[in-house]
């Protein structure tokens, strides 16, 4: 399966960060009218993913509902997004490059009991912006609730965030492409022991930093790996294939595998169906042998070249000890013997 559209927001629904039993907070993306939909925003229920042009700005709207049994202090705000190891996540030590793009109608407001509120978000890209980059982001949502002024009154301090990934691609929509597909799964050996080796061509115009996971089922059916092998990975520039190297869980048996693997690149996702023999020991023989006939090629290559130059040598000294018989007898006046 290949996937192709704008690389988005690596989760499809935001996770409450911190939480308070008193505290309840729901926000959600407005979805856009049909002739208003982005290609790439198809099947993204609570993302913020969208492209936009150098010098333009477009708007968003989302809803904020209180599930709180009291009036909550609302903040909206942008946070930063890094990968580590493939995986988006909020760092609140730094400032967002995208915070002074965008613009609230309104970030800070009292919401009331079980109350929903509409705050429109424009979003400005800079004249001088570079495109066909995308930049990621977080937007937060945070519900408090602070001491009241009777300090004699029962009370309750916390504060419930709410993180949904951004995703801006800066440019139109034919320089904002992700695309990638996922190859055969097969075994190699590798420093730290037997991996699987998954390759990913990223067929886009964007890096990718794919994250995914592999499930084994027994191709015999008499065995059972009940747990998924999660990874992440770096980043894959445009046109460039890379493989993936997992190691093999040491409780994982000897035997033949059904090896599923479903990769994931925001919303986008691609997966491979492969059958490997799992043999500890044959496997690191054959490895062995490849790389012990690999050495032997090289030899016989050079070797090859070597007897190549000396034929070669041996015939222009021949060519030349013939000239200079030809010469020596030309001056003594004999006719030379072919």
């Amino acid at each position: 399966m290949v996937a192709m559209a704008l690389m988005s927001a690596d989760a499809t629904f935001a996770t409450v960060q911190e939480s308070n039993s008193e505290l309840g907070l729901a926000v959600t993306i407005v979805p856009q009218p049909e002739f208003d939909l982005e290609p790439f925003q198809a099947g993204i229920p609570n993302a913020l993913a969208l492209t936009i042009e150098p010098g333009s700005k477009k708007i968003r709207k989302i809803k904020v509902a209180s599930a709180s049994n009291r009036p909550t202090l609302i903040t909206a705000d942008i946070g930063y997004a890094k990968r580590i190891n493939g995986v988006l996540v909020l760092d609140d030590r730094l400032t967002s490059p995208i915070k002074t793009w965008v613009q609230f109608s309104q970030n800070k407001f009292l919401l009331g009991e079980s109350k929903v509120k509409e705050i429109e978000i424009e979003i400005t890209a800079p004249a001088d912006e570079p495109t066909g980059v995308i930049i990621e982001a977080y937007l937060l949502v945070t519900a408090n609730v602070s001491e009241p002024e009777n300090q004699n009154a029962s009370s309750l301090v916390g504060a419930a965030r709410y993180a949904i990934p951004i995703s801006i691609g800066v440019g139109d929509t034919t320089e904002i492409i992700t695309a990638f597909s996922v190859g055969v799964v097969t075994l190699v050996n590798s420093e730290a022991g037997i991996s699987f080796s998954i390759p990913i061509t990223n067929t886009g115009m964007t890096p990718i930093s794919p994250i995914g996971f592999l499930t084994l089922s027994s191709v015999l059916g008499n065995l059972n790996f009940g747990a998924q092998i999660p990874f992440g990975n770096g980043v894959i520039e445009a046109g460039d294939l890379k493989a993936i190297r997992v190691l093999v869980p040491v409780e994982v048996p000897d035997a033949d595998w059904n090896v599923h693997a479903e990769i994931h690149q925001g919303s986008l996702y691609a997966t491979s169906d492969s059958i490997i023999t799992l043999n500890r020991e044959e496997t690191s023989l054959f490895n062995s042998i490849a790389f012990f006939r690999i050495i032997v090629s090289v030899v016989f290559i050079f070797l090859l070249f070597y007897i190549f130059l000396f034929i070669k040598r041996s015939q222009n000294e021949l060519k030349r000890l013939r000239a200079m018989e030809e010469r020596r007898s030309l001056r003594s006046g004999e006719i030379p013997t072919l």
